[in-house]
This record gives structure tokens, sequence and C-alpha cells, in this order.
């Protein structure tokens, strides 16, 4: 499992860095708005979706609060995340301890959520998900997508 994070994150941090080359200067406000997204899972160790299927369909909600952004999804995963900007890229990231096993043991669920390339009307979308149970269990998905400006 654990080769599996590496390469969870390490193929995360290419498609950052590939990302973050980008000449726009986005700021955060400009993804506020709801998003339609389609993400085209890479890797689904965690078994997100069907093996017959390729990615899923969302709805992201990006709201700005105060100096702050934050995304909800329709789905609830990730049900609210917390967003910053580095560059040309706005970041979310969610973490819940939860009991997935049944066991009384909690499990770290990540879920991270990252637009580059935003326009007016649409953005590129990385999507990553983890569940480490510690020794028990853990698992990694990642796609990649297009969200569409409503």
């Amino acid at each position: 499992m654990k080769s599996a994070r590496c390469l969870f994150y390490s193929l995360l941090s290419s498609v950052l860095c590939a990302c973050n080359n980008s000449s726009s200067s986005n700021l955060a406000f400009e993804s506020t708005g709801i998003w339609d997204v389609q993400i085209n899972l890479v890797a689904d160790d965690c078994g997100l979706v069907d093996p017959s299927e390729s990615g899923f369909g969302d709805e992201y909600q990006i709201n700005t609060i105060g100096s702050g952004t934050e995304l909800s999804a329709a789905s609830g995963l990730p049900v609210s995340a917390s967003g910053n900007t580095e560059g040309s890229v706005v970041s979310f990231a969610s973490e819940e301890q939860l009991d997935l096993i049944g066991d009384g043991s909690l499990c770290s669920q990540v879920v991270t959520v990252n637009y580059s390339d935003i326009t007016e009307s649409d953005a590129t979308i990385t999507f990553g998900f983890s569940v480490d149970c510690g020794e028990i269990f853990a698992c990694s998905s990642l796609g990649l997508g297009q969200g569409i400006r409503r």
C-alpha cells in the first residue's frame, strides 16, 4: 500500500508542477461560481467508480468567504474544502477522521481538488482521494478533468 501512496503523490505532484507553469495570473476569486466537472480517473485503487466507468461527473460550488475560498461538492466528496491560491493554481483540501472499518479505529480520508488554467468559462481540474487506516488499509485515487463554469 505504501508504494500505491507514493505513486499517487508522485503523480499528483507531477500534475501540479506541470499546471503551475501557466503564465496566467488568475486570482482565487476568479474561480468562484458553480462548476460542472467531469473527472477521468487515471488511478482508482479506492474503487470510487464502477470498474466499467472511467470517471465521474459532479457539481462544485466555490465561494469566497472573507479572505478564504471554499469548495463544496454536490456528491459530498468533499462535503467542503478550504482553499488557497499559489501562483495560478487554486487548491482545495479536506481531511476527515472516520471509522471506516467499524472497529473504532480512525482512518484519515483526504480529498484534494486543484483548479488551474482558469478562464471565464472553464478550468483544468486535478482530483485526489486517499484513505489511510495505518497498517490495516490504505488506498488512493487520482483524476484529471475539466470544469465548465455555469
